[in-house]
C-alpha cells in the first residue's frame, strides 16, 4: 500500500487542473485544447476517447482523490508522443509518476536499480529499451497510445491500447492521399500545426541547413535560429549548409561553438542529466548547446522525425532491389568478383538487400530491422544469446503492430513501411533531447512527430511515400529515387533558391576517430567495459572500434556515474505534487512545490 503518491514533472510548461474527483496534470502541445476536453469529460475513460484529434504530442495524468477510498492513477500517452511517462514504487514504498527518468532513479536506492538482460539487449540492438521496459527493472515506461489504470487500493495495473495510426498501403485505400497532392497538404498542415503549437511564443529553430530544419524555418522566418558549430573537420560542411540556409532565409542565427576536445565531458554531463545512456552521438552536443544558449527562448523547433516519416536514405537501395528482384534471385554470389571494382560494392549491397527483403520484418536480419538500426544482431547474440536477440526484435515488432494498422501488399511497401515506422517509434532521440531541454528549463516542438502531421504522411500510399518512383513530381523532375522527395518538393516551392537536388552529408560525428585518437581514446581507461561483454569481443569492440563500441561507451559511463550513484537528485526545477494516503481511511490531501 502506498504511503504517498508523488507526481514529479520536469516539463516547465506542465499544468495542474482540478476535477470533481481529483486533479489532472497536463504536459503537451496545445494544452488549452487538452484542458477543455479533460474538464468536460465525465471520467478519465471518456477523456481518452475525446482526446483523439486534439492531442499532438502529450502525456496526461489523473490522480483520483475520492473519499470513498477508490484512489487511482489514470495516465495516457498520445500515440506519437515524444514525451515520456515513467511509473514506479520507490524504495520507500511511495508511488512515483514522472516525465523524466532521472526523477525516477532519484527515488530508488542503488540496491533497487537492477538492469535486466532485456534492457541490455535493447540498448545494444536499438540503443533504447522497448516500453514498458526501461534501463531499471523497478521503473516502467508507458507505451505510446496507451492508457494506464492503476488502482492503489489493490495495487492492480491495467494497460490498454486506446490510440492507433493507420498506414495507407495502396492508392485505393479509403483515406489515401495522392502523392501529387501531398506537398500542398503537408504545407497546410505544417502551417496550421505550427500556429497552434507555437502561437506567439519565441521559438528558436535548431538549424542545420538541411531540408527539414530549413523547411520548418520558412514558417517562422521572424523567429531566431540556433546553429551548433563543431570544430571537427569531418562535419565542417554542416556549418556551410547552416550559413547558406540562414542567408537564403535572411535569418540571424545564434551560433554555439563547441570544441571536439570537450566531447567526452559533454557526453558525461548529458548522461548525468538524462539519468540513462545516450542514444544519438549528437545528444552530447545538443545538451552543450542548450547550456550555452543564454538568449531568451521559450522553446526550440526541431526537424527530427522527418526522415522516418517521409524517407530514410536506405529506401533508395530497397526500391532498386525490388525492381530487379527476379534477376538478383538467380545471380550467383561470385558475380560481384567479375564486375568492375567501382560497381562491386553497389552490386554486393543490392544482393544483400535482396536477401534481407525476403525475410519477415520481425527477423533480426530483415531489411526492415536493418534500415534504422545498424547493429549486427549476430554481434549482440555473441554477448547475450540468439534467443534473447530474437525475443527483443519480436518485441519491437509487436510494439509497432499494436500501434499501427499496416496492410502492405508488396515487398517494397512491407519493408519500407516497417523499417521507417521502427525508426519513427523506436528511435528515442526526440525523447532524449526533450528531457535534456527540461533540464535547462526549456521544451522542444517536433512537428514531424506530432499526430496531425504523422496521420497526413501515413495517408500517402507506401510505395510513393518514401521514394518518388517512376513519375515526375513538382519541380524535382525525373529524380525518381529521391528519398524525402515530398518535403524537398515543398521546400522548392517555399524557398526557390535552396538546392534541393544537392546531396547533403549525413552529419554523423567521427566517433571512430574520436575513439582511436581523439577525445574518447581513453574512455575505457576511465570506465571499465561492461561486464556483459565476453572476452572474445574485446579485440573488435573494446580495443578497436566496432559495431557496439558506442553502446558500450555510453553504458559504461552511465553505470559508473548514474546507476551506482547514491546521491542522484531530481531534476532541478521539477514540480512535485504529493498526495498523502491513510492506509485505514484512504482520505487524502495534496501539496505542490518546486524542486530547487
Amino acid at each position: 500500500m502506498a504511503n504517498d503518491v508523488r507526481v514529479l514533472f520536469a516539463d516547465p510548461r506542465c499544468r495542474l487542473v482540478g476535477s470533481d474527483s481529483g486533479y489532472w496534470i497536463i504536459s503537451g502541445d496545445r494544452p488549452d485544447a487538452i484542458e477543455r476536453v479533460l474538464t468536460s469529460a465525465s471520467s478519465p475513460r471518456h477523456a481518452w476517447n475525446d482526446l483523439d484529434g486534439v492531442v499532438e504530442d502529450a502525456v496526461v495524468v489523473h490522480i483520483s482523490t475520492r473519499l470513498d477510498g477508490a484512489h487511482a492513477i489514470d495516465a495516457f500517452r498520445s500515440v506519437t508522443a515524444t514525451r515520456e511517462l515513467y511509473t514506479l514504487r520507490g524504495s520507500d514504498g511511495d508511488v512515483v509518476v514522472t516525465d523524466h527518468f532521472r526523477n525516477a532513479l532519484a527515488h530508488l536506492d542503488v540496491s533497487d536499480r537492477t538492469v535486466t538482460t532485456a534492457a541490455i539487449a535493447d540498448h545494444l540492438l536499438f540503443r533504447a529499451p522497448i516500453e514498458p521496459e526501461t534501463y531499471v527493472s523497478r521503473v516502467d515506461a508507458l507505451g505510446q497510445g496507451t492508457w494506464l489504470q492503476w488502482s492503489l487500493r489493490d495495487d492492480d495495473q491495467t494497460r490498454t491500447q486506446v490510440s492507433r495510426l493507420s498506414g495507407s498501403s495502396g492508392d485505393d485505400a479509403s483515406e489515401a492521399l495522392a502523392p501529387d497532392d501531398a506537398p500542398a497538404v503537408i504545407d497546410r498542415t505544417l502551417s496550421s500545426l505550427l500556429e497552434d503549437v507555437c502561437g506567439n511564443d519565441t521559438v528558436a529553430t535548431m538549424l542545420s541547413g538541411g531540408v527539414d530544419s530549413t523547411l520548418l524555418h520558412t514558417y517562422r522566418e521572424d523567429e531566431p535560429s540556433l546553429v551548433i558549430q563543431l570544430d571537427s573537420p569531418e562535419v565542417a560542411f554542416e556549418c556551410e549548409y547552416a550559413d547558406r540556409a540562414a542567408s537564403l532565409l535572411d535569418a540571424m542565427p545564434r551560433y554555439v561553438d563547441i570544441d571536439e576536445s570537450e566531447y567526452l565531458s559533454h557526453l558525461e554531463t548529458s548522461i548525468d542529466r538524462l539519468g540513462f545512456p545516450s542514444h544519438y552521438v549528437q545528444t552530447a552536443l545538443t545538451d552543450a548547446a542548450f547550456a550555452r544558449d543564454s538568449d531568451s527562448t521559450d522553446a526550440y523547433l526541431n526537424g527530427e522525425g522527418a526522415d522516418a516519416l517521409f524517407g530514410l536514405p536506405g529506401a533508395k537501395g530497397l526500391r532498386i532491389a525490388t525492381w530487379f528482384d527476379s534477376l538478383l534471385a538467380y545471380v550467383p554470389d561470385r558475380t560481384s568478383t567479375v564486375v568492375p571494382e567501382t560497381l562491386s560494392v553497389k552490386f554486393d549491397s543490392l544482393l544483400r538487400i535482396a536477401t534481407q527483403m525476403r525475410r519477415h520484418p520481425a527477423d533480426p536480419d530483415s531489411f526492415a530491422v536493418q534500415l534504422p538500426f545498424f547493429t549486427d544482431g549476430d554481434v549482440v547474440a555473441t554477448a547475450l544469446g540468439t534467443e534473447t536477440v530474437d525475443r527483443r526484435v519480436q518485441a519491437q515488432y509487436d510494439y509497432l503492430t499494436q500501434r499501427v494498422d499496416l496492410a502492405a501488399n508488396d515487398v517494397f511497401s512491407k519493408h519500407a513501411a516497417y523499417g521507417h515506422l521502427y525508426s519513427f517509434f523506436r528511435h528515442n532521440t526526440c525523447g532524449q533531447w526533450r528531457q535534456l531541454a527540461y533540464s535547462h528549463d526549456k521544451t522542444i516542438v517536433y512537428p514531424f512527430r506530432c499526430e496531425r502531421l504523422a496521420r497526413r504522411g501515413l495517408a500517402v500510399p507506401t510505395h510513393r511515400r518514401y521514394i518518388q518512383g517512376l513519375r515526375d513530381v513538382g519541380t524535382l523532375g525525373p529524380r525518381y529515387l529521391e528519398p524525402k522527395y515530398l518535403l524537398k518538393s515543398l521546400l522548392a516551392e517555399r524557398c526557390a533558391d535552396y538546392p534541393v537536388k544537392q546531396q547533403k552529408g549525413s552529419g554523423a560525428l567521427p566517433i571512430e576517430r574520436y575513439f582511436e585518437s581523439g577525445p574518447l581514446a581513453t574512455v575505457f581507461d576511465r570506465y571499465d567495459p561492461p561486464a556483459f561483454i565476453p572476452d572474445s569481443m574485446y579485440a573488435d569492440h573494446v580495443e578497436s572500434y566496432g559495431p557496439v563500441t558506442w553502446n558500450l561507451i555510453t553504458y559504461a559511463i552511465w553505470r559508473d556515474r548514474v546507476l551506482s550513484n547514491p546521491d542522484i537528485e531530481p531534476v532541478e526545477g521539477s514540480r512535485e505534487w504529493i498526495q498523502s494516503i491513510s492506509e485505514k481511511s484512504y482520505n487524502s490531501h495534496g501539496s505542490v512545490y518546486k524542486i530547487d
